[in-house]
């Protein structure tokens, strides 16, 4: 799919208390987070946009903390 349209993320299985850091090659890819109950597509931890806007072509943007 990444090769086809460059809009790949990655959904990872992780328990509560563990956090995803990215695993080998899936580290280069958005991933898809849960968050008080709404889903986001994170780039990096201060990187996002909300699941609608992915899907609507939206790239995640830089949030300052």
């Amino acid at each position: 799919m990444d090769a086809k349209t460059g809009r790949v993320s990655v959904a990872p299985i992780v328990g509560d208390d563990e956090q995803f850091e990215g695993r080998e090659y899936l580290g280069m890819y958005p991933y898809l987070d849960l968050t008080m109950d709404k889903f986001y597509v994170h780039k990096r931890s201060n990187e996002w946009v909300n699941l609608d806007g992915w899907m609507r072509g939206e790239n995640p943007k830089v949030f300052k903390y």
